[in-house]
């Protein structure tokens, strides 16, 4: 039998579901974990600080809301 990427798409789907039912420390070494991978992988570190901003700013109450954006970049 072969691995295929739908496998592991559904392991993966799997998995991130069982973490929202860790513990709060687990969740955030998980957390940790996946952004790390992220940078090494998908991002550099000049878009991980933009994003980290960004979710700051989020949790501030900062920033666009979404109908706005839409709005802005007429979408």
């Amino acid at each position: 039998m072969c691995y295929t990427s739908d496998m592991a798409s559904r392991d993966l789907k799997s998995l991130l579901a069982r973490v929202e039912v860790w513990p709060k420390g687990a969740q955030e070494e998980a957390t940790k974990a996946l952004r790390e991978i992220e940078e090494d992988f998908i991002i550099g570190p000049g878009t991980r600080q933009e994003l980290d901003r960004s979710h700051q700013e989020v949790l501030r109450g900062e920033g666009v809301d979404m109908e706005e954006l839409f709005e802005r970049y007429n979408l």
